[in-house]
């Protein structure tokens, strides 16, 4: 014997694909916590769907699918989640506004009262704890108007 023998220890770490797109997804979900862009979350859906494709690839075909195969179907996911995101973050931001003056249009036919003289044209007149503009024939202070039309967040007034 004239080299000592030594004992090597190998350890072998074998990560299925699926649970490294499972993280990617996870890791981009948190970044999209982490700095809010709406963007990161579409990706990380489309790494978590690559994931599930790759499980399901190696559960059918008993073997694992290739990494240009994984890249493939991750892009394709990828550009299809980013577009679907931006389609609904534009259905659901135009379901969301609410202009002033649409809001305003719900006033018509009410009353409210002047907390400050109409003047040429113009003063201010309390509803609903808001101060709004108006805009009809000149009243003093406490008058009681009533609301017939809106010109963009202002209202049109005439007397009681």
């Amino acid at each position: 014997m004239t080299e000592p023998e030594t004992l090597k220890l190998t350890v072998t770490l074998s990560l299925e694909a699926w649970w490294l797109w499972w993280t990617a997804a996870l890791l981009l979900a948190a970044a999209e916590m982490a700095a809010p862009g709406a963007f990161l979350i579409w990706l990380g859906l489309a790494a978590g769907l690559t994931g599930v494709v790759t499980l399901i690839f190696d559960l059918v075909a008993g073997r694992e699918m290739g990494l240009e195969a994984q890249l493939a179907v991750f892009a394709v996911l990828a550009i299809a989640s980013v577009l679907a995101g931006r389609r609904w973050a534009r259905r659901s931001q135009q379901a969301d506004e609410r202009p002033v003056s649409r809001r305003a249009g719900q006033l018509v036919g009410r009353t409210v009262v002047l907390v400050e003289p109409i003047v040429h044209g113009a003063g201010r007149a309390e509803l609903d704890d808001t101060v709004w503009e108006v805009r009809g024939p000149d009243a003093p202070v406490g008058t009681v108007m009533r609301v017939v039309r809106t010109e963009g967040a202002a209202l049109i007034v005439e007397p009681v």
